[in-house]
């Protein structure tokens, strides 16, 4: 027998007991009103709301003194020897003094029994659609970890829909940056991104904050977000209407994004994926922002990361800055090497050639390479900038001369309208 049905069969003994209590209950009130004498029993102090929310809703404060005895005052008002209660005259005493109220206990037993019986339809989620909004936010923000899937794209469907109040979005907007994190929870960071985009301008401030984030995953999640608003990501991703203002890149921004062209443990972590390609969309952001990127890229040439130095010297390549491309010559002759990366080689040969003999030091050391792709492509490209300042030709010229590369030249044909539509990453 599965455990699911043992929970089911189990419901049983807390629907008996509840009924049970439901019963005795009844009796007690049954008998209280048929009894013939006067209440003479001190019922106790008056409660506060404090000790109803505590436990005055299932154990009586009952003093249970008798007052019959009790000499009036002579406003008629009687006050307990016991509790220094005082009752008016008119007061409802109590003919008895029970301590245990049967009718909540029983109705917990009952509540219970349905929960169990009705436990394939919980873990389900089904209740779920039908909880208020703002159990369901507080119920995600103090679950952490444990928050069902369910809850969360229900919250993110009624944040879609419009219909949350101020303060609920504002909860919703900390609980999702806090989603952002590497923390080991599968999917919660991309329910995190698409209800910060939903949420749009609501969250703008906490993203930007994000950006300043101790934790690499934060910080390079809430950059992706903020890419995704800037006007020529939406025109690349044919957004036509969105929820989202429109960002122009901020320095800070700009900056993240050059930290983020590093290898990183995204899109695949150690406990979960997260599909965020954030090296790729970064690098096709700076190739359009690459103007304002400048300083940023000039000091990822300097970073200690393999993969980043790579494509900021291929990125320092397109910006056609004469001091950008001069510092980043030595890396990109290196990049004409066979390393197994997609069209970086490409990339390279467009800027050495765009650099002219600023760049014959550095090919001149790569003609004695061992790797014969990189020695092949060097003699290539010399021959092509002299025949080039020779004669003249320009980019018709050099694609004639790198096509007769009898090993690898062909392969790596530069062409200015096919720049850009490969951007280079390893397999």
């Amino acid at each position: 027998m599965s455990t699911t049905r043992i929970i089911e069969f189990g419901a049983l003994a807390p629907g008996l007991l509840g009924v049970a209590l439901m019963l005795w209950s009844v009796a007690r009130l049954l008998r209280s009103a048929f009894q013939h004498t006067d209440p003479n029993l001190c019922p106790g102090p008056r409660r506060t709301w404090v000790g109803w929310v505590t436990r005055a809703w299932l154990l009586t404060d009952y003093c249970g003194y008798d007052l019959s005895a009790t000499a009036a005052r002579s406003d008629g008002s009687r006050r307990c020897p016991e509790c220094g209660a005082v009752h008016a005259a008119a007061a409802k005493l109590t003919r008895t003094s029970h301590r245990v109220r049967l009718a909540p206990l029983a109705a917990l037993c009952m509540l219970a029994a349905a929960a169990m019986w009705n436990v394939r339809w919980i873990r389900r989620g089904g209740w779920i659609p039908y909880t208020p909004t703002s159990a369901l936010i507080l119920a995600q923000r103090l679950s952490g970890p444990l928050c069902h899937d369910d809850i969360r794209w229900e919250v993110h469907n009624r944040v879609r829909a419009g219909t949350l109040y101020a303060w609920q979005r504002h909860l919703v907007v900390a609980t999702a940056i806090d989603n952002l994190r590497d923390d080991a929870i599968a999917n919660n960071a991309e329910w995190a991104m698409s209800t910060l985009a939903a949420l749009g301008e609501d969250s703008l401030i906490a993203l930007e904050a994000a950006l300043h984030s101790p934790e690499w995953q934060q910080r390079q999640l809430a950059a992706e977000v903020l890419r995704s608003w800037c006007p020529d990501e939406r025109a690349s991703r044919r957004v036509t209407s969105s929820p989202a203002p429109v960002y122009q890149p901020t320095p800070k921004l700009l900056e993240v994004t050059v930290e983020g062209l590093a290898d990183d443990a995204l899109p695949y972590a150690t406990n979960s994926t997260t599909w965020v390609f954030n090296a790729r969309s970064g690098y096709e952001f700076l190739r359009r922002h690459i103007t304002q990127a400048a300083p940023y890229i000039r000091a990822g040439l300097n970073a200690g990361d393999p993969q980043q130095r790579m494509l900021c010297s291929l990125l320092a390549g397109q910006s056609r800055d004469p001091v950008l491309v001069a510092a980043a010559a030595p890396m990109l002759v290196e990049q004409l090497r066979d390393d197994g990366v997609v069209f970086n080689a490409k990339y390279a040969c467009d800027s050495l050639l765009w650099l002219g003999r600023q760049s014959f030091r550095h090919l001149n050391r790569a003609l004695d390479s061992q790797d014969s792709q990189q020695r092949t492509l060097a003699g290539l490209l010399v021959l092509d900038i002299v025949a080039r300042d020779q004669r003249g030709d320009d980019c018709e010229r050099r694609s004639e001369l790198l096509a007769k590369g009898r090993e690898f030249g062909a392969r790596y044909v530069v062409s200015n309208a096919s720049l850009g539509e490969y951007p280079p990453f390893p397999h």
